[in-house]
This record gives structure tokens, sequence and C-alpha cells, in this order.
């Protein structure tokens, strides 16, 4: 979907929570510095072979570190224009 658009040996994706003691929620991604926060119950060893569902989740954060690589942070911008 990205192409070469992103440096894919750069991104490390985990299966845990970013935030300190486990306090992301198990339903929840994260995707900050660039890497893909996943906890147990949403993580996949291999998106492609999952339900469109999980798909959709791994793209939707794979979008966001491609913003953090194009320098593109998309929460600095929300916070720019007001939003």
């Amino acid at each position: 979907m990205f192409g070469s658009t992103i440096f894919y040996q750069g991104v490390l994706v985990h299966c845990d929570s970013y935030l300190p003691f486990g306090l992301q929620n198990q339903y929840t991604a994260m995707s900050q510095n660039g890497e893909p926060y996943f906890r147990r119950a949403l993580y996949k060893k291999d998106y492609a072979s999952q339900d469109p569902e999980a798909q959709h989740l791994f793209i939707h954060e794979m979008v966001h570190v491609w913003q953090h690589q194009k320098g593109c942070g998309y929460v600095p911008v929300g916070f720019s224009v007001g939003r």
C-alpha cells in the first residue's frame, strides 16, 4: 500500500503497551515515534492473513508511521490548526 514511501526496516511492531505500567487499553493500538504498539489482544504476527478489521487497524497504524517518517506530526499539526 505504501510502496517505497516507508522505511520498513526501521519499523518495530510492538506487542506491548506504549504507556507505562501497561496502561494502554487491551483493545487500543498506538503508534508513537514511528513504531506501532499493539496489546496482546490485537497483535498478530501476520496481518496480511487476518480478517479485514485487523488489516484495517494495521494499515491505520502504519499511516501514523508514514506520517512520522515524513515529518507530519499529526498531534502538533492538529493543535496548531485548533482541532
